[in-house]
């Protein structure tokens, strides 16, 4: 008779150097040690798909202190057992593990056409600018866009019989989302009604993002009215803020659920007044507060957005998001971004992809399986030897535009 250690098929194993995480993904139970080099060979073999979470405990690792103090441990929080068992009786566990082709799409493309239903199945929301053309100069224009998304100031401008084919390809897909953009968007409608061939788009949430400068509110009315499937960000910066701002949302208040009054903040100061300014209107509006990183405000972003250690522990994440945060980054999988020049992004941190002239299936195949913000997970860089990698959010675009690939303050 041997002694045999088994794992529990609900429990995930991570090791990196020296550290050992063990994580009941049904209750969400994190337990961290310290391993010596006999206990992290041990549990190495144990992981090993080919050992099925059962490895013999020999008298050498047996009597390993450290070994011991993690098998009481386990065995206390019913994340595994010991049992005593002849080789031909030995435990089988399957262990939970994640396969993935090696391809990831639709096999060997032949063709590339725009109503494929693999591949474009994964494209989940659009944002498309447009026009770039704007009367204003906001301060921090051309930074925004890398951070949220948010009007930009250019030159170009999408045609018309264009915006009418996008809108013809995107109702042939599975798309949830579509995000419509500027420049001054608004006073694009002056030139044709750009809302026509999105109303188009039944079932599909429209969101028109505009800055407070642009609202006109007859056009937005009859946008909204027209369209039950469409609402307005407007977006505010702190510098622009004023009081007159009051009135703006007053006159909109019968639309309340329609439109997000998007306010970015930058300090402490800018909070604190923007909040004192929404203190007699939060009950009657919908807004959200946006962080913007300016390249000046490192500590302000840092103290709001990386996480202590307790905080990592806390997290509640189940096996399908574990899943999902070793192959791919689910805030960004699925979305891809038209400029009003017609480049095509996943990210615009990153350079374009593609154009709107370019077989689309063929484009959102490069993306799944060379893409930049798709796939960024954080199995790379500082977290790249961190136990907490795959619970941890995935990075977004405040970390990539800083360079910080990391989510703690250690």
């Amino acid at each position: 008779m041997k002694k045999w250690f088994t794992l529990e098929t609900y429990v995930l194993v991570w090791i990196e150097q020296s550290k050992i995480l063990f994580y009941d993904y049904i209750r969400y139970t994190k337990l961290y040690f310290n391993g010596d080099k006999e206990s992290i060979s041990f549990f190495l073999k144990l992981t090993n798909y080919l050992s099925l979470y059962c490895v013999e405990i020999t008298a050498e690792i047996e009597n390993n202190s450290n070994f011991k103090r993690i098998k009481k441990t386990l065995i206390n929080n019913h994340m595994a057992n010991e049992i005593l068992a002849d080789e031909k009786n030995r435990p089988i566990n399957l262990p939970p593990k994640l396969f993935l082709s090696n391809y990831v799409g639709k096999g060997n493309l032949q063709k590339h056409d725009y109503y494929d239903h693999f591949v474009l199945n994964n494209i989940s929301e659009i944002s498309v600018y447009l026009t770039g053309v704007c009367r204003y100069n906001c301060t921090y224009c051309s930074m925004y866009v890398n951070q949220f998304n948010h009007c930009l100031k250019n030159e170009d401008t999408i045609k018309e019989q264009d915006v009418s084919n996008l809108c013809k390809q995107i109702s042939c897909l599975y798309v949830k989302k579509v995000n419509i953009l500027g420049g001054d968007l608004i006073a694009l409608m002056d030139t044709y009604d750009f809302s026509i061939p999105f109303r188009s788009l039944y079932g599909v949430l429209k969101v028109y993002h505009i800055n407070f400068y642009h609202v006109d509110i007859g056009k937005m009315k009859y946008i909204l009215d027209k369209d039950a499937y469409s609402l307005f960000k407007i977006s505010i910066d702190s510098i622009s803020f004023s009081t007159e701002i009051s009135d703006l949302i007053k006159s909109l208040i019968l639309y309340k659920e329609r439109i997000i009054w998007q306010f970015i903040i930058t300090d402490y100061s800018s909070y604190q007044m923007i909040d004192s300014f929404l203190k007699n209107l939060k009950s009657t509006i919908e807004y959200e507060f946006k962080l913007f990183y300016n390249g000046k405000n490192d500590e302000f972003i840092n103290e709001n957005t990386l996480l202590e250690e307790d905080e990592i522990n806390s997290f509640e994440v189940s096996l399908k998001n574990v899943y999902a945060n070793t192959v791919i980054n689910t805030n960004y999988f699925g979305k891809i971004t038209i400029s009003s020049s017609g480049y095509i992004y996943d990210n615009l941190n990153f350079l374009p992809v593609g154009t709107m002239n370019d077989p689309l299936d063929k484009l959102i195949h490069e993306i799944i399986k060379n893409g930049n913000s798709w796939r960024l997970t954080r199995d790379h860089g500082e977290c790249s030897v961190c136990v907490n990698k795959f619970l941890c959010p995935p990075p977004d675009n405040l970390q990539i535009i800083r360079k910080l690939n990391k989510i703690c303050k250690g």
